[in-house]
């Protein structure tokens, strides 16, 4: 695979991904919608006031663990979703089976969509931590460096490099983490949600 088409096709999932992410199945924006990145930024800069030390070794061992089986999971779960949609028929005889079935067919593309966004990020996330673990002096007390500089002297060049690539690293990381665990959050209520609808839709005679 080229390097060209790979990238296309990573840019569309995200694409589709956002354009889709705050819309219902109905098509229409979901009122009262918060943006996600908004929400991501702001615990993304507690978590670095937190984690000034960097990711914890047996955190990040653990959660890569995690996201492993997670990501064979949901491959499983979108591959069964799929072929729910293929061997579904479409064909209807009036206007409410046709609503019914044009909600269902943009359920399924979200679903599938949203959890391939959610792989993918969980890829990033477990190459990021990886890096962690690999590289120890990505590990270092930044607010112990800081407060170890005299700022009446030159600044160091290269250290300011240093401290910004290791921010950025870090912040990067979990910004990824948390867009990662909303979007699960996402999946799991959306389904409920959908599948909450259908069932009150259901009248026993």
């Amino acid at each position: 695979m080229k390097l060209k088409s790979f990238n296309t096709l990573i840019l569309a999932l995200n694409k589709e991904t956002n354009s889709i992410e705050n819309k219902g199945i109905d098509g229409n924006n979901l009122k009262g919608y918060v943006s996600i990145r908004f929400i991501c930024l702001i615990l993304t800069l507690f978590g670095l006031i937190l984690l000034n030390k960097g990711f914890d070794k047996d955190f990040s061992g653990y959660l890569i663990s995690a996201l492993s089986i997670y990501i064979g999971l949901v491959m499983t779960l979108i591959t069964f979703m799929f072929d729910k949609f293929n061997s579904k028929d479409f064909s209807y005889d009036n206007v409410d089976e046709k609503e019914k079935l044009i909600l269902l067919k943009n359920f399924y593309k979200k679903f599938i969509t949203i959890s391939s966004q959610a792989v993918f990020n969980s890829i990033i996330c477990i190459f990021l931590l990886s890096i962690s673990l690999s590289i120890s002096k990505m590990n270092i007390d930044i607010i112990k460096v800081l407060k170890g500089i005299d700022i009446k002297k030159e600044i160091d060049f290269w250290l300011s490099i240093k401290m910004f690539l290791i921010l950025s690293y870090r912040a990067y990381t979990l910004y990824v983490i948390f867009r990662l665990f909303f979007r699960v959050i996402y999946i799991v209520v959306s389904s409920f949600n959908y599948f909450n609808k259908e069932m009150d839709k259901m009248k026993i005679t």
